[in-house]
């Protein structure tokens, strides 16, 4: 399970148990969508705290559109 934690942003081993699940039995179209949504916040408070942290660059720009496409293909990878 994924736990980030600062003063700040915090993702609970629950959730992040949730959104794995949801990653790995998607039954709609819709939780796909969500499950995509979820996975891209996540990547960007990592982003963040990453950079609060001084682990990159002040200065690095993140474009959530250009930088983060997440694609899901539903059945067995």
């Amino acid at each position: 399970a994924l736990k980030i934690v600062s003063e700040r942003e915090k993702i609970s081993i629950k959730d992040a148990k949730k959104l794995y699940e949801g990653l790995i039995l998607p039954d709609r179209d819709e939780n796909l969508n969500i499950m995509q949504n979820n996975l891209k916040d996540v990547i960007l408070k990592l982003l963040k705290v990453m950079k609060d942290k001084k682990l990159i660059p002040e200065e690095a720009n993140f474009e959530p559109n250009e930088l983060i496409e997440v694609k899901f293909v539903k059945g067995k990878q």
